[in-house]
């Protein structure tokens, strides 16, 4: 076997500086170049980057709504705790976006979509002990580096623009039943029904008494019965209750569907560099429609880095990045409620009534309400809510370095990363479950968090070559701050606030 001196010369990002691949004895991995710059072209987020492109890195795709995040797990499942309330996931990776550590919570837009694929340089991932040797405690689950492009010195402005246009259809979609097919299996399910009722008859006990209540009547609703009202037991089933199905034939999963959904994708930097500094200008956009109708994504973001050389020894530079999200959609869930999937929906009701209104569900069961007893919208008109998701961000982040004397050099750093979230959501009344007798109002819910965090750094690195010998060290101190706080307002009919929620989260690294 021959070693690869080219991987081995590789410059692999630790944390606190860099090293050549065969200096270092750590578990790191990386994404080659070459990847990176074939993923560019199809990915839109960091993380789809890292599916299926680095040993031992496993990335879920939760959902396929429109900035969702990904489940990503660098050293396994550490912990059996679900996901916290806060921007930390108990078994999610630190990501580290040009120095600046953060966490991706699943709760909330995804931080990541805001930078352009093609604006990356290098991804780096610590596995092991080294992890938590630099990032403490944040850094038990890996640790994901992530460095973006900057200019080169004497180099000539070059502009890149780059717009991409991706169609998005599901690859397996439900067949729902169709009219007949749907009637055919209320049928079966009637007959099943009226045989476990007799049978429960014929075997009376007292458990089964409150479970069946024994009141023949209550399938007549959907079917017609001929009853023994002496033995309370039926004799024949007659066939559907017409009154209680309709005629139409409607796919519920063609009416809610976003057909050829199209993501809008557009990129441009200006890159360059004098003798004695260097620059990068980068914006990205991106324009995402769901696979659902009215569900929508806008993202804008914008980075710009200079790095320049004051003196031969002393070297300054800042980085600042601004991204801003906005999500629309007819949902608060991940998908749509679980008792309107429209795949499961009754196809034989129109989507509107005789009044040109919303045909409302019936939503009695067989076995504990009569029916009518509960209504609730369809499929169509649950796309009339509105849920909106805003975030802004904003990273910066200062550094100067000075060689004090060959081989020795110090390195410092602050950086300041703010994050905030807002969403609300709104069900008109027309949209509520409706019981027999009670009332029903609009409802409003909105949320807002905010979460700061602060980090300073110093460093001093020596390294000493002999030969084919290196001698290192390293020594410094770094101290990180967070503030996070938020709120939540719940407003019923416009009328009453009627609760509100703050919480306040100091953290101290």
């Amino acid at each position: 076997m021959k070693s690869d001196n080219q991987v081995l010369d590789d410059v692999v990002v630790i944390g606190y500086g860099s090293k050549n691949r065969k200096s270092l004895t750590s578990s790191i991995s990386s994404v080659k170049k070459d990847d990176l710059n074939k993923l560019s072209k199809t990915s839109s987020t960091v993380q789809d980057m890292l599916g299926g492109t680095i040993k031992g890195v496993l990335v879920t795709q939760n959902s396929g709504e429109p900035g969702a995040t990904m489940t990503v797990n660098v050293r396994g499942i550490t912990s059996p705790y679900p996901i916290s309330t806060s921007l930390t996931a108990n078994n999610a990776p630190l990501y580290v976006i040009d120095g600046v550590p953060m966490f991706v919570d699943s709760n909330a837009l995804n931080p990541l979509m805001n930078i352009a694929p093609n604006d990356i340089e290098s991804i780096d991932i610590l596995k092991d002990a080294l992890a938590t040797a630099i990032y403490g405690s944040r850094g038990a689950n890996g640790v994901i580096i992530v460095t973006t492009k900057n200019g080169r010195k004497g180099e000539k402005a070059t502009v890149e623009a780059g717009y991409t246009l991706s169609i998005a259809n599901p690859v397996k979609v439900f067949e729902p039943l169709n009219n007949q097919e749907f009637r055919s299996l209320q049928e079966e399910i009637l007959r099943n029904t009226m045989d476990a009722y007799n049978y429960d008859m014929a075997n009376f006990t007292m458990t089964t008494q409150y479970s069946m209540m024994y009141d023949p009547t209550i399938l007549m609703a959907y079917g017609n019965f001929e009853v023994d009202w002496n033995t309370l037991m039926y004799t024949k089933f007659l066939g559907l209750n017409e009154s209680a199905f309709g005629k139409e034939n409607i796919n519920w999963e063609d009416e809610t569907r976003n057909k050829n959904a199209i993501t809008n994708q557009y990129n441009v930097s200006v890159r360059g560099g004098s003798e004695k500094t260097d620059y990068s200008f980068a914006f990205n956009a991106i324009d995402q429609e769901g696979l659902y109708k009215n569900d929508n994504l806008e993202t804008y973001s914008g980075r710009l880095s200079v790095n320049t050389d004051i003196t031969k020894r002393i070297r300054m530079g800042a980085l600042l990045s601004y991204s801003y999200s906005k999500r629309t959609s007819p949902s608060q869930e991940s998908i749509m409620a679980p008792d309107t999937h429209p795949w499961l929906v009754r196809p034989d009701l129109p989507v509107y009534d005789e009044n040109g209104d919303y045909t409302r569900l019936d939503k009695g069961s067989l076995y504990f309400m009569p029916s009518g007893y509960v209504s609730g919208p369809n499929p169509v008109a649950l796309l009339n809510r509105k849920a909106k998701y805003e975030s802004d961000q904003f990273m910066g982040n200062v550094y100067v370095d000075i060689e004090l004397l060959r081989n020795l050099k110090f390195h410092s750093d602050f950086t300041l990363a703010s994050y905030n979230y807002d969403n609300s959501y709104f069900s008109p009344s027309y949209l509520q479950e409706i019981w027999v007798g009670s009332p029903y109002y609009a409802q409003l819910t909105t949320n807002n968090s905010k979460y700061v965090s602060t980090s300073i750094n110093f460093r001093l690195d020596y390294n000493y070559h002999t030969g084919e010998h290196l001698f290192g060290a390293m020594a410094g101190y770094g101290a990180d701050r967070s503030r996070s706080t938020g709120g939540t307002n719940m407003y019923q009919g416009f009328r009453m606030m009627i609760i509100w929620i703050m919480w306040v989260q100091h953290s101290l690294y």
